[in-house]
């Protein structure tokens, strides 16, 4: 547990330094990011730069068959198994942001997520809509 706490520190450190960028650095793709840099091949190598802006978002989530089910398959191409219950630390899950919709996020420490937005990464208690975890 202590080393997937440092890991995602020192993660999350260079996760905000970046500027958001859809297609290069969002909510999605900082999920995978994470699962890199914990080992895993990259799950959305497939998708880098494939789309350059929020239309372009919606349209690779509605060709996967909506967000989950994206979010899901790039969870299930790094070797996660969806999670019964609430996230773990280090966990990638679906989380809805009020007022926003539903985000990708990584699970931290007191039950919270970091999220990349617009905004910059953003850390909160958001309320879990799904997760995966080794």
């Amino acid at each position: 547990m202590a080393e997937v706490l440092t890991n995602l520190a020192a993660f999350l450190d260079n996760l905000e330094a970046r500027p958001f960028r859809f297609g290069r650095c969002d909510c999605l793709l900082a999920l995978a990011d994470w699962l890199v840099w914990q080992g895993a091949a990259d799950p959305a190598g497939h998708l880098r730069a494939r789309y350059r802006s929020q239309s372009g978002w919606k349209r690779i989530a509605a060709e996967a068959g909506g967000v989950e089910r994206l979010v899901g398959h790039l969870a299930r191409r790094a070797g996660l198994r969806r999670r019964r219950g609430s996230a773990l630390v280090g966990d990638v899950a679906l989380v809805r942001i009020p007022g926003r919709g539903l985000f990708g996020g990584i699970a931290c420490a007191d039950g919270r997520f970091a999220v990349k937005t617009r905004d910059g990464l953003v850390t909160a208690r958001f309320r879990q809509r799904s997760a995966w975890g080794w």
